[in-house]
């Protein structure tokens, strides 16, 4: 559990980073079920909800999960599965959820049109992922 939280601590700002601010409208935009970005002038803010909250789209503020709609809303069953992230087959795998430890962990967005791609454990093109996702054939 405690490498989790080092690798998400790691890899956080590199999902984050690639959201650019600079020719964007001030306003608030999610990153993640967990974290959203604030562009004040050109420049990112980024805010991390709380332990128990996650993002709402609606009211761009960090909301209790049974208030928000899918996918951060929903809560998915990691009892059986092993630790991993996985594609969200109900939105079309442009998102993705994590487990460990038989835990949910929340729901991540793919940026720029890519889907998730299972057996590299990161947003893909379509075309490099493998269906379900995707439309590479091996």
């Amino acid at each position: 559990m405690k490498s989790f939280v080092i690798c998400l601590i790691l890899i956080l700002p590199a999902i984050v980073l690639g959201f650019d601010c600079k020719g964007n409208v001030d306003g608030v935009y999610d990153v993640g079920c967990k974290v959203f970005v604030q562009c004040i002038n050109g420049a990112e803010n980024v805010v991390e909800c709380p332990v128990g909250l996650v993002f709402n789209k609606n009211t761009k503020l960090c909301d209790l999960p049974t208030r928000v709609p899918a996918p951060c809303g929903n809560v998915m069953d990691c009892s059986n599965k092993k630790d991993a992230r996985y594609a969200d087959l109900t939105k079309k795998c442009t998102s993705y959820y994590t487990c460990n430890g038989g835990i949910y962990f929340g729901h991540n967005f793919c940026p720029g049109g890519n889907v998730f791609n299972e057996k590299l454990q990161t947003c893909d093109w379509k075309y490099d992922t493998e269906p379900p996702c995707g439309t590479k054939t091996t």
